[in-house]
């Protein structure tokens, strides 16, 4: 498990890598049209880069990895609950994994103590995509948008999946 901050398009996320306990799992490669990834991460935060200056950024950057110990301690695991997340104006459709994370709250009150309005995301990590990047779910408002149920066949076979090795 690993902590990781990055800049990709024009936003400063941190995220928690899970992959060698995602993959324990075996997962199959294929759902239809959607590929396995990878990797796997929890994304934990996701700051557009001009609402953020160099200073809060290095202090976020900071506080993520002095704490990360206290997520590691109770680390993410799947819910066994899949959803399929649809955003159609940017042509992605990816199946995620909701997280539990219990952890994740005093992670979270430290980040506050510099962003006290900050948004996090949902705890979900992406299991596969139709190719393209994830799609972050920064709140409630985005699930009840963008999520739909899985068909039976596919929510009984991720759910067996999960089953086999929780």
């Amino acid at each position: 498990m690993n902590f990781e901050s990055e800049i990709v398009n024009g936003a400063f996320y941190q995220m928690l890598y899970f992959t060698d306990y995602v993959r324990k799992f075996n997962f199959p490669a294929k759902l239809g049209d959607l590929g396995l990834k990878d990797r796997f991460h929890v994304s934990l935060l996701k700051i557009p880069l001009e609402n953020l200056t160099d200073e809060v950024r290095q202090k976020l950057e900071k506080v993520g990895q002095a704490n990360n110990e206290i997520l590691i301690k109770n680390p993410p695991k799947l819910s066994g609950k899949f959803l399929c997340v649809v955003d159609n104006n940017r042509e992605r459709k990816i199946v995620v994994a909701l997280v539990d994370f219990p952890s994740i709250e005093q992670w979270r009150a430290k980040i506050r103590e510099i962003l006290p309005n900050v948004k996090f995301a949902i705890p979900h990590t992406t299991l596969y995509t139709n190719g393209c990047a994830g799609i972050f779910l920064n709140d409630e408002e985005d699930l009840a948008r963008m999520a739909r149920e899985l068909d039976p066949e596919t929510k009984k076979t991720l759910r067996a999946t999960w089953e086999a090795k929780s």
